[in-house]
């Protein structure tokens, strides 16, 4: 139930409550999957690419199961790496 709020609250263009509400879930239930898998889409949302990855990470190490969530991982380090090779790229181009 709660992760489907946290799906209606990104949606809405709240990620910040969404990130709230599963912070306390993931207080009360450190090994809850679901829960850091929901953190992860919120820092998504706000463009927080490291911290996404950490709690894509978690749910992935407590639900292996969890396709979304190494998808996700995966996901984010690619933009990562991409956003790094744009800018030395753009760097060099700026002199």
């Amino acid at each position: 139930m709660r992760v489907e709020l946290g799906k209606a609250l990104i949606a809405a263009g709240q990620p910040e409550l969404r990130r709230f509400n599963c912070r306390r879930l993931s207080e009360r239930d450190p090994d809850l999957a679901d829960a850091h898998y929901s953190l992860g889409i919120s820092f998504v949302a706000t463009g927080q690419l490291q911290r996404a990855r950490e709690e894509f990470a978690a749910a992935a190490t407590f639900d292996p199961s969890n396709a979304d969530a190494h998808f996700n991982l995966g996901t984010a380090w690619v933009q990562r790496v991409a956003l790094r090779k744009h800018c030395r790229v753009s760097s060099r181009h700026s002199n």
